[in-house]
């Protein structure tokens, strides 16, 4: 687990070791993309449990809460111990919590086995993984954390689609043993293999490459924190996390809703996660084509129509409908990560980068009690999917206020 690795020039033929790292980090959060398929364990548990729309949508809160903190907590140990280290903590928080959870008789258990342990190993992975692979491709940063994050979000459809159908035929007790079990090894694998370029590469960039007029300063975090363009950016990645989680966390509800069979919902659920993946890809690259001043408006102006696209669909009870708005969730979510991750690289630099990234990472934290919570608490109380996607139009409007506030240090 040495963050030490060999001298070579970025660019070279043994720089080749960089697109190994990649494909592995890309392998590594395909595994940790399960958060985004919470909604799969929600019908079965509360066939068992009785539990309300209100409670498990603060299962979701919790973990996304976690997931934040994880990647701060890397951010922190990442100072003094090597990558690796964080990835095997990683290991064990992820298949013990799936194997614990698989014992639970109480909500309490819910939060505490899946959403504390697993979130805090997804997120601790999440940024080890981001920080350290993006140090071996300064030259594509956006095309990178798109690949990466595709990654991310591709994971959560093979957890929906595989999961679904273990759920149906063994319960979901034996399936979070079986999950516990494969996440623990995959993990511990891949520990092995995450690192960042040691101080002995030199990275050649192409001459074509130039400053680009987005560049910023390198900044540690309490610098940044004193930054009007990151609260803005803060806000505008809060409100439109908040819209996306609101459907991605009840995505198998939403969709058994207007008649679909668990299958069927489950792999509607599942295909948020692979337009989400499809559009990190998408926004990394128009971020290194167009830069953030158009790229930001953009995906405000889609989260936007995309409301209007879901509460079309609830009222005409459209299954058709939904499932064109899910798309278009899953493809406008996408372009979040990707953007929070090449505006703090170009606005903070590298040198920062993992501690600044979870910090503005932690706007999912707020956004997971603003969605989720805020969706829950609104469909206990109408019945009804309506005025959750009537808070998406609302945030995306908000969002497009948010962005044209945000200017280069």
């Amino acid at each position: 687990m040495s963050q030490n690795t060999p001298a070579i020039t970025a660019g070279s033929g043994p720089s080749g070791l960089r697109y190994l790292y990649l494909a592995l980090g890309i392998v590594l959060l395909l595994a940790m993309g399960l958060v985004y398929a919470w909604s799969i364990f929600v019908p079965p548990l509360a066939a068992e449990f009785g539990w309300d729309p209100s409670k498990t949508s603060m299962g979701f809160t919790i973990l996304m809460s976690m997931f934040c903190l994880g990647g701060i907590a890397t951010g922190l140990i990442t100072k003094k111990y090597p990558v690796g280290l964080v990835v095997f903590l990683s290991a064990l928080l992820v298949g013990g919590g799936f194997y614990a959870s698989s014992t639970l008789q109480s909500l309490a258990g819910l939060y505490l086995f899946f959403s504390v342990m697993v979130g805090l190993g997804v997120g601790m992975t999440y940024n080890a993984v981001l920080s350290s692979i993006l140090k071996w491709f300064p030259d594509k940063i956006g095309l990178i954390s798109g690949l990466l994050m595709m990654g991310f979000g591709l994971g959560s459809f093979i957890l929906s689609t595989v999961g679904t159908s273990s759920i149906q035929n063994y319960g979901w007790r034996a399936t979070f043993v079986r999950l516990g079990i494969v996440y623990f090894f995959v993990i511990l694998i891949c520990s092995f293999f995450v690192r960042p370029p040691g101080p002995g590469v030199v990275f050649k960039k192409p001459s074509q490459v130039k400053k680009k007029a987005e560049d910023g300063l390198e900044l540690p975090a309490s610098q940044m924190l004193k930054r009007q363009a990151f609260w803005f950016f803060f806000l505008w990645a809060v409100v439109l996390t908040a819209a996306s989680l609101m459907v991605i966390g009840a995505a198998t509800p939403i969709a058994r809703s207007l008649g679909a069979d668990s299958i069927k919902a489950g792999f509607l659920t599942g295909m948020i996660a692979i337009s989400n993946g499809c559009g990190r890809v998408i926004a990394g690259v128009l971020h290194d084509k167009l830069g953030r001043k158009i790229v930001l408006p953009i995906y405000s102006v889609l989260f936007t129509v995309t409301g209007c696209v879901l509460y079309l669909a609830i009222t005409s009870q459209s299954l058709t409908l939904i499932t064109v708005g899910f798309l278009m969730t899953g493809l406008a979510y996408g372009g979040i990560p990707p953007s929070s991750s090449t505006v703090i690289s170009r606005f903070y630099g590298q040198k920062n980068y993992s501690l600044n990234f979870s910090l503005a990472n932690t706007s999912i934290l707020a956004a997971s009690f603003l969605g989720p919570a805020l969706a829950g608490q609104m469909q206990s109380k109408s019945q009804s999917y309506g005025s959750t996607f009537m808070a998406i139009i609302i945030f995306g409007v908000l969002s497009i206020a948010f962005c044209f506030k945000i200017r280069r240090p």
